[in-house]
C-alpha cells in the first residue's frame, strides 16, 4: 500500500463509508487529514511529522503502526467538520447531528488515547482490538473495522 496522501484519502474515506465522496469532499477530509497532523505533531514532539504530496511534503513520516489510528482521528475530524457544516446550513436533523457527533467524539478519543500513552503503537492495537469488540454485534462484514457514520435525510 502506498504510504501518501492519495492512499491516506483512501483509508480515511472507507472508514466513513464513503468511497465516492457523496457526504465528505475531498477537500473537507484533506483538512481534517491536516488538522490530524497538526494535533498528532502538537503531542509527539520529538521530530515533525509529514504525509507525502500534504502540502508539498516529500515523504510521509507518520509510523506504519499508527497509521490507521491516525485515520481514524482524521475521519473524528471529517465527521466533526461535516457535522457542524450541515448544522449551519441547517439541513441536518437533530437525531442525526447528535449520531454524528457522538461518532466523531469515539474516533477521536481513540485516536487521543494513542497519543497520550508511551507505547503508541501497541496502545492502538489494543485500543482497536477493544474497540472492534465492542461494536462486534454491529459489523456486517470482517471487513468492516469501524462502524458506518449514520446517513443524514434532507
Amino acid at each position: 500500500m502506498a504510504n501518501d496522501l492519495a492512499s491516506y484519502l483512501d483509508a480515511i474515506e472507507q472508514i466513513l463509508d464513503d468511497t465516492t465522496n457523496a457526504r465528505y469532499t475531498t477537500s473537507l477530509i484533506t483538512q481534517a487529514i491536516r488538522t490530524t497532523l497538526q494535533e498528532f505533531n502538537q503531542y509527539v514532539q520529538d521530530q515533525t511529522y509529514t504525509i507525502k504530496d500534504l502540502d508539498s511534503a516529500a515523504s510521509t513520516l507518520i509510523p506504519t503502526g499508527l497509521a490507521h489510528m491516525f485515520q481514524v482521528g482524521a475521519a473524528g475530524w471529517s465527521i466533526l467538520f461535516r457535522s457542524a457544516g450541515q448544522a449551519e446550513a441547517n439541513v441536518l436533523q437533530p437525531d442525526v447531528a447528535e449520531a454524528l457527533k457522538e461518532l466523531a467524539k469515539e474516533y477521536l478519543q481513540m485516536f487521543r488515547a494513542t497519543l497520550n500513552l508511551p507505547n503508541m503503537q501497541g496502545r492502538a492495537d489494543k485500543l482497536l482490538s477493544e474497540f472492534r469488540a465492542g461494536i462486534k454485534a454491529d459489523v456486517k462484514s470482517s471487513a468492516t473495522v469501524l462502524p458506518n457514520p449514520p446517513t443524514d435525510t434532507f
